[in-house]
């Protein structure tokens, strides 16, 4: 029999304890996604709502990936509604980008999903942050429709449908 080689990372369903960790990101996160934020106490506030009252009330879900070391490699959070679910965020560490961690994180909210029922997917990728646009297309999203954000700024509505081919077939 041969070892087994322990993972490089694990995947942590997220607790309250994990809060400050994700505020800690949120500068950066929403830097990367809006021209103009006020990271006030009112911005931390409506985040650690999601957080707590998404979780708690609203079918919201996140994990955390973490290395062997325990250090934070990426999160995300989304909803879950009837038959769908939409990613509220993703982030990847800035150490860890374009390794394949933001498809690993994307890969395992889709598999969560699915698990709980839903057969499609959405989210909002704004159009600053082409990168995020790209990978998300690469990851066969397709933009269903352009809106603005709070800042009047654009921003991309997509979708993706997580049903797999055989089940199509049917």
């Amino acid at each position: 029999m041969l070892p087994s080689r322990k993972s490089p990372y694990q995947w942590v369903t997220y607790s309250f304890t994990h809060l400050p960790l994700i505020l800690h990101h949120q500068r950066e996160l929403y830097s990367l996604n809006f021209a103009r934020m006020n990271f006030d106490e009112q911005f931390y506030q409506n985040i650690t709502q999601w957080y707590t009252e998404g979780i708690q009330l609203q079918d919201c879900h996140s994990f955390l990936l973490t290395d062997e070391l325990e250090q934070l490699i990426g999160f995300y959070l989304f909803q879950r509604n009837d038959s769908t679910v939409y990613l509220m965020q993703m982030f990847v560490e800035k150490g860890y980008r374009g390794k394949g961690y933001g498809t690993l994180l994307l890969g395992h909210y889709e598999q969560m999903g699915k698990q709980l029922g839903a057969v499609s997917s959405f989210l909002h990728a704004s159009q600053m942050n082409q990168q995020a646009v790209g990978f998300y297309l690469e990851n066969r999203y397709v933009i269903i429709d352009q809106e603005t954000d709070e800042d009047g700024s654009p921003r991309y509505l997509m979708f993706k449908n997580l049903r797999n081919k055989e089940a199509e077939g049917s």
